[in-house]
């Protein structure tokens, strides 16, 4: 039985009206209902609340103007009054023709499977000297992401999602797929023009990989991730990777007040 959290819908944009919200909502409840949960072990009650009206008890997915780089300059707040945490849609880079519930469904996907972004995937790949040791950043829409691999939810446009069966090299073919849209063929397989990150735990970096949007071919650069949401996982690796220095420093000696960042 799936767990089943309450998220409130607040929108700040002026450029939704409340009956494309109310209507948007409906479609976002559905993908959440009918496809999120079945794969995912996890369903939602979606509401509209007027801001800035508080509630304790749920979650929050906040409709904004502006650009993701607004919420990274701005230092947006990142959970509720009450606690709980919180995702924000920015809808200044969609174009004319796009509906703002694809941008909200990438973000509420993400936020039900992994509310605290706290979730990370270990892979080893090759052999040999060549073996690399990865964290893959565990986001269920980055492979699928872009607005044409999403599809149509009761006239809306949504955001298609991996299954768990896509972290998982191992894994037969899943009756699922590895995604909604069953576009992505095996585990890890990147859509053409998208992007995922990892942290490589050899080179003790970010990487980006991405896949080319003709061929699909990857291609990996040194970057770390930008987002609102994957800060919080730089974050917490730098502060991971600084406690191993400081005791590497100090030789395992036993360091009187306790590690630094730590209890």
């Amino acid at each position: 039985m799936p767990t089943t959290v309450r998220v409130a819908v607040v929108n700040y944009s002026c450029k939704l009206d409340d009956e494309a919200v109310t209507s948007g909502i409906t479609a976002l409840q559905a993908q959440v209902s009918d496809h999120l949960a079945p794969v995912w072990n996890v369903d939602a009650e979606l509401f509209r609340l007027e801001p800035p009206t508080p509630c304790a008890g749920v979650y929050g997915l906040m409709l904004r103007d502006g650009t993701p780089d607004d919420g990274l300059n701005q230092g947006t707040a990142e959970a509720t009054s009450h606690g709980l945490p919180l995702a924000h849609v920015f809808l200044g880079d969609l174009a004319p023709s796009q509906h703002w519930t694809h941008a909200a469904s990438r973000e509420l996907l993400n936020l039900l499977v992994d509310p605290i972004v706290s979730r990370m995937v270990y892979r080893q790949l090759g052999a040999g000297p060549d073996q690399r040791h990865r964290l893959y950043v565990h986001d269920i829409v980055a492979p699928c992401a872009a607005y044409a691999h999403g599809y149509d939810v009761a006239g809306w446009h949504v955001a298609d999602f991996v299954n768990e069966a896509w972290f998982v090299d191992e894994a037969p073919h899943p009756k699922a797929g590895f995604d909604h849209q069953r576009r992505i063929r095996r585990a890890f397989e990147v859509l053409p023009g998208e992007r995922v990150y990892a942290y490589d735990l050899v080179q003790d970096a970010w990487v980006a990989i991405d896949a080319d949007p003709r061929t699909g071919e990857l291609k990996e650069s040194a970057e770390r991730p930008q987002s609102l949401r994957a800060g919080r996982l730089v974050a917490m690796l730098a502060e991971a990777r600084a406690r191993v220095m400081f005791l590497e420093a100090c030789g395992g000696k036993h360091i009187e007040g306790g590690i630094p960042g730590g209890p």
